[in-house]
């Protein structure tokens, strides 16, 4: 092997150097090789320029530095500017890999056309996105920034945005996989994928194939949102199946629909340390559907809850608004529309060591017997007023017993009640009262 040291990278080939002094121009073939600082060129063929710093390598070419690699048609590399164009990439770290057209730039910040970034090793269904332009950034550990982006699975397009983003730190999607074969469901194949859009937000689908009952599909989404004044959580999944089976009657022995489907959206919201929000929203088209398509789901949820609550925190006390609702008529809830209740939290009376603590709420109530109680189609509904109040005193008797004598008075009032008669005669009760 030959070797020609230049005034600052090396040049080295397996074939003898050629050297164009009126030109000042090294050309190095065969496994050529250039060495600057903590990175190397290899090329078929290697042309550098002394004068101006300018590499130009062609054929197989490969760009290694720092357990990075990158791999090529062609590379010019300009390093007094520190510009690089490069034709026909390869090039990524796990999860991430990229080819693309070509690009330009430096390092630090770098420009692709026709570009298509596969998560995880590229196959035929690997999941992947594709875009005519992309931008690189090398910044907390690198950023892509993407104009109209098309998600795919393998070669089948999912969706499309106009704009996508992504840190390459970052966990870049999500894939839960199930198969088997069921009695009920035929041989089956489910999923759920979510994929990164943007720092804060996951996109996806469930998507489930059924030999006996057909396919189910529905969006889903993960978000998490921080700033320095507030903070979002939350996820959202949702299906949909036109079941092709005859499902049983559901848990009031009513007749199932072959229109099923689901949606479970879990949000959380704080707006500095006073204001918090909670919301949790259960949907079935009927009481058997997670049980069907979604087992593992069902075990751990078999009575869904809807809600919505609001909390406001002072310096001692709790101001909420609360509601309750029932989107699932096979369920009996009894709803709050809404429920609007005061805390004091305990507060010291006077230098007696005693605490009186104090509370308060107006409710809506409502009760709607459809499809959960025989030949009842009714509502039921009052007003609620309760207030509540207690006096404590502790009284330490050692360091490991403390004593408390307690004393308290409860006030509940109920207005506009409305009942139907027939529901008194079903319950056993005396429809005069």
């Amino acid at each position: 092997m030959h070797l020609l040291k230049a005034a600052l990278p090396e040049l080295s080939s397996i074939e003898p150097i050629e050297f164009d002094e009126a030109e000042q121009r090294l050309v190095a073939r065969g496994n050529a090789h250039l060495d600057f600082g903590n990175s190397r060129i290899s090329a078929d063929r290697i042309i550098y320029y002394q004068e101006y710093e300018l590499a130009d390598a062609i054929g197989n070419v490969t760009i290694s530095k720092d357990g990075y690699r990158l791999i090529a048609e062609r590379l010019s590399y300009d390093m007094q500017e520190n510009i690089l164009s490069i034709d026909n990439i390869r090039t990524g770290q796990w999860p991430i890999y990229i080819s693309s057209d070509n690009a330009g730039g430096n390092i630090d910040h770098t420009f692709f056309e026709d570009i298509t970034i596969y998560y995880g090793n590229p196959n035929f269904l690997g999941p992947n996105i594709s875009s005519k332009k992309m931008e690189y950034i090398n910044k907390d550990g690198g950023i892509l920034k993407m104009g109209a982006t098309t998600f795919k699975i393998g070669n089948i397009p999912l969706f499309k945005l106009p704009q996508y983003s992504h840190k390459i730190r970052e966990t870049p999607f999500f894939i839960d996989a199930n198969a088997g074969t069921d009695g009920q469901l035929g041989t089956y194949f489910q999923t759920t994928t979510l994929l990164s859009i943007n720092q804060w937000l996951r996109l996806g689908t469930n998507f489930d194939a059924y030999t006996a009952r057909g396919l189910l599909a529905g969006p889903a989404a993960q978000y998490s949102y921080n700033t320095e004044t507030q903070t979002i959580n939350g996820a959202l999944s949702t299906a949909y199946i036109n079941d092709q089976d005859e499902s049983p009657n559901d848990i009031n022995d009513q007749p199932i629909e072959p229109e099923r489907g689901f949606a479970e959206w879990r949000h959380q919201h704080h707006i500095g340390e006073r204001i918090h929000m909670t919301t949790s929203v259960s949907y079935w088209s009927d009481s058997e559907v997670t049980r069907d398509f979604r087992e593992d789901y069902f075990r751990r949820n078999q009575q869904p809850d809807s809600f919505v609550e609001s909390v406001y925190t002072g310096d001692n006390y709790l101001l909420s608004v609360f509601g309750r609702f029932r989107p699932n008529d096979f369920q009996l809830i009894q709803e709050r529309l809404p429920e609007v209740r005061f805390d004091l939290l305990p507060v010291p009376v006077f230098k007696t060591g005693a605490y009186q603590r104090f509370s308060s709420s107006y409710a809506r109530l409502r009760e709607n017997y459809d499809n959960t109680v025989p030949n009842i189609d009714q509502k039921s509904q009052s007003d609620r007023f309760d207030l509540t109040y207690r006096l404590e005193r502790p009284v330490s008797l050692s360091d490991w017993l403390t004593f408390t004598p307690l004393a308290g008075a409860r006030f509940t009032h109920y207005e506009n009640q409305e009942f139907d008669p027939i529901v008194y005669n079903i319950l056993g009760f005396d429809s005069d009262l």
